[in-house]
């Protein structure tokens, strides 16, 4: 009896834990705030993977972005989106790395749309330029710019790549 019983346990624990889910991570920005957020930053940005392989010249992410609590832009300032190559860069400058993709108002960005609420609230499937792909793995910075003549910040996440035979796969950074 008590072979048997410890055999059962062995099966139960075995098959427990082949039960691991080893699925990549596929989303990143919201679980919280993350240590590397600056503390003064009033907007949030993240994002999902629909998938993990395109074709180098169709690869896109679903991004998330808004306000914490809205409001947060004075009438003079904007909020700019860029896709950026791994090489440092100041996108508020003309820069070959930069990859603007637009540009929102004040009165735009404070509204209730951009209201930052994770997965449940605004996003756009976005898709990141063919240009930075220009090495076989690194990563691309997506970076939202509170931006006015005066006064700069930004938020940002990451998202890695490898490239091969133009069939870009993209992962999450580990934490």
């Amino acid at each position: 009896m008590n072979k048997l019983l410890v055999t059962v346990i062995l099966l139960f624990a075995f098959a427990l834990a082949g039960c691991a889910d080893d699925t990549p991570l596929l989303e990143y920005g919201f679980d919280g705030s993350s240590a590397t957020d600056p503390p003064q930053i009033s907007y949030k940005c993240g994002y999902v993977l629909p998938q993990t392989e395109f074709e180098k010249d169709n690869v896109f992410i679903d991004v998330y972005y808004g306000e914490i609590d809205g409001g947060s832009l004075e009438n003079n300032q904007t909020m700019r989106l860029y896709f950026i190559g791994a090489e440092p860069t100041d996108p508020w400058y003309e820069d070959d790395n930069a990859c603007f993709i637009k540009e929102l108002s004040s009165e735009e960005f404070n509204s209730d749309k951009y209201i930052w609420k994770g997965k449940d609230g605004y996003h756009e499937r976005m898709v990141i330029p063919e240009e930075l792909f220009d090495r076989q793995e690194g990563f691309i910075t997506f970076i939202m710019v509170n931006y006015d003549a005066g006064f700069k910040s930004r938020q940002s996440f990451r998202v890695n790549f490898n490239l091969e035979d133009d069939i870009v796969t993209l992962t999450v950074p580990t934490r």
